[in-house]
């Protein structure tokens, strides 16, 4: 029995010797990089993942406590910026704040407080790639002695990782699905746009009046058109000339398009603009409560690609409310002229 207890007691010695001794030769510091192509413009890619407002989004660690307390101190997207969250055991409690960024990356001043304290260094990175934009999440930070044992088997990596991948995945997701319109296939066409003349009315009006204005300008439209002999009835459209979020309002030409020679009026009532050149078009299916994201992604696609919208864009309505009740069913045409 002593041989046995002096055995265990050596074993035990040993093991507490190795746990003490070995990290003494282990570095403490640890890194974790991984990465993601996204099929969105880098300049969508950066201004979402760079504001902590949509952090909650696609943060790995989100459901992990679904009643986790989240403050945001700032815009949420500039240097100075704070992230706090407090949630249970498994989400702990911490910080993230924005120390430096430029638009290729976003330095990051991440603090655990809970469930153990630490402070480390995170980084998003941009890069544009063939097929998007390639989203990088790094860290660097410390494990303190004698944890630090546990860099011999790579455990922050492995751990940090892991979570790493399911954030970037999550992320890809909702942006390829604002890209793509909420998961349809985006198809941007690069095409000739034909000759078209747009009969109409041009107002500046403020958004809430916007429905009103569509409505009385289409039966101004109409009549007029109907008065003057005119049988051939056009496409309903939109010429947006601005797009004014600050003042809430937007400069519309609402019109009918028809494509090369518009018919002859007996008056002047009507505006008359001809446009033609090398576009953008997306074909897109459902209701217009989607277009303002069918813009957004187009005017992100432009951007990426380092060219310039020639005012106005565009909206041509195929189908809609007078054929068909349901909304899914209609389609409208959204073209952005290029310059030059």
């Amino acid at each position: 029995m002593k041989k046995l207890l002096k055995i265990l007691g050596v074993g035990i010695l040993g093991i507490i010797m190795l746990i003490l001794v070995v990290p003494l030769f282990v570095s403490k510091g640890y890194t974790v990089e991984e990465s993601i192509v996204i099929n969105a413009p880098k300049s969508m890619v950066y201004d979402y993942i760079s504001d902590f407002n949509n952090f909650h989004e696609w943060s790995p660690w989100q459901d992990r406590d679904p009643e986790m307390v989240t403050t945001i101190s700032g815009d949420g997207k500039s240097v100075g910026s704070k992230y706090e969250w407090e949630g249970n055991k498994e989400a702990g409690k911490g910080s993230m704040e924005i120390v430096d960024m430029d638009e290729d990356r976003v330095d990051i001043d991440l603090i655990f407080a809970e469930p153990f304290e630490s402070e480390s260094f995170t980084q998003y990175r941009f890069e544009e790639t063939e097929g998007g934009t390639k989203l990088i999440w790094y860290m660097e930070g410390e494990m303190p002695y004698p944890m630090n044992i546990l860099n011999l088997f790579s455990v922050m990596k492995k751990a940090i990782g892991a979570d790493y991948r399911e954030g970037l995945e999550a992320a890809k997701s909702k942006l390829e699905g604002q890209f793509s319109l909420g998961g349809s296939n985006l198809n941007v066409e690069e095409i000739h746009f034909l000759v078209t003349t747009f009969l109409g009315v041009k107002k500046r009006v403020p958004f809430s009046e916007m429905e009103n204005f569509f409505t009385s300008t289409y039966d101004q439209i109409y009549t007029t058109l109907e008065g003057s002999g005119v049988e051939e009835s056009g496409i309903p459209s939109a010429l947006y000339f601005i797009w004014d979020e600050v003042n809430m309002e937007a400069e519309i030409g609402v019109t009918v398009a028809f494509e090369g020679e518009a018919p002859s009026l007996a008056d002047n009532e009507l505006t008359k603009w001809e446009f033609s050149g090398p576009a953008f078009r997306i074909v897109h299916e459902g209701n217009y409560d989607q277009l303002d994201r069918v813009h957004g992604a187009l005017h992100d696609h432009l951007e990426g690609l380092g060219k310039s919208l020639q005012s106005p864009a565009i909206e041509k309505y195929i189908s809609g409310p007078a054929d068909d009740s349901n909304a899914d069913n209609w389609v409208t045409h959204v073209y952005y002229l290029l310059e030059g």
